[in-house]
């Protein structure tokens, strides 16, 4: 039972509620919530994990240092995690779609890193050098090399697989 949680967030994030990723910072979670349907924002923000995991159902964590992120090209938060070296990394699509939870059309996809209140992205290629329009929505560094991303693509049809992609950076 999470109803405290959910409504404490509502309360803190702009628009739709809609997490995509979350990574450890520190000792707390640092959720990211996806910038699209109506209202929302592309924003983070800190959860304290004591409460979160030792507190009573009813118990709204403490959720503090809420950050509001500009990504261009209509881009927004669709996962996260964390490079060996520390660093936060994200995925980001830009979906026309018209609140959280219906799908639409892809026109880009980044790889973006978070810097000291700013953040860096860069468009994902496929293999012919051409922008990637795939959602992609699972994001994760190979623990053997830092350079590649294993990337996972988001069909948005149950009948249809998904695709894991290796991605290289440099």
């Amino acid at each position: 039972e999470m109803h405290a949680f959910y409504k404490g967030l509502r309360a803190v994030f702009a628009g739709e509620l809609n997490l995509e990723g979350a990574v450890v910072d520190g000792a707390d979670p640092l959720l990211f919530q996806r910038g699209n349907g109506v209202g929302a924002k592309n924003q983070t923000a800190r959860v304290g994990a004591s409460g979160l995991l030792h507190g009573p159902a009813e118990t709204v964590p403490d959720v503090r240092d809420v950050t509001t992120w500009a990504l261009p090209d209509a881009l927004t938060f669709t996962d996260a995690t964390r490079r060996g070296d520390g660093s936060i990394w994200f995925l980001a699509c830009a979906e026309d779609s018209p609140d959280a939870t219906r799908d639409g059309p892809v026109s880009a996809v980044s790889l973006g890193r978070m810097t000291e209140g700013a953040a860096e992205t860069w468009p994902i290629l496929d293999e012919h050098g051409a922008p990637l329009l795939e959602k992609t929505e699972g994001l994760a560094f190979d623990p053997d090399d830092a350079s590649r991303l294993f990337v996972v693509t988001d069909r948005d049809d149950a009948t249809l697989p998904s695709h894991l992609l290796v991605v290289s950076v440099s």
